[in-house]
């Protein structure tokens, strides 16, 4: 059966919710507990109170315990940044 491993919430780049799990948010890298080294599924969603969006994040890289999350223009250029505002469930798989 799948379960949360951990959740959390990044506002103006700094982590204001988390589960327990969450260890450390530093330098774009979301770290969490994973004991037993679980398969996982990690999903980053934007959330921002502006009134619409013109950047999207993506997963950079995952790892046994973190993941790296950044920030794109959703435009034609390729600039990328650190992450600021969005949401991360990670979901371990059956």
């Amino acid at each position: 059966m799948s379960e949360v491993l951990a959740a959390a919430r990044i506002e103006n780049g700094k982590l204001i919710a988390k589960t327990g799990n969450i260890t450390a948010w530093q330098n774009n890298t979301l770290s969490f507990s994973n004991p037993g080294n679980k398969v996982f599924v990690p999903v980053v969603s934007d959330c921002d109170s502006a009134p619409f969006i013109t950047n999207t994040h993506w997963i950079q890289d995952v790892g046994p315990d973190f993941i790296v999350v950044k920030l794109k223009a959703m435009d034609t250029g390729d600039r990328v940044y650190n992450a600021t505002n969005f949401t991360a469930i990670i979901v371990s798989t059956p």
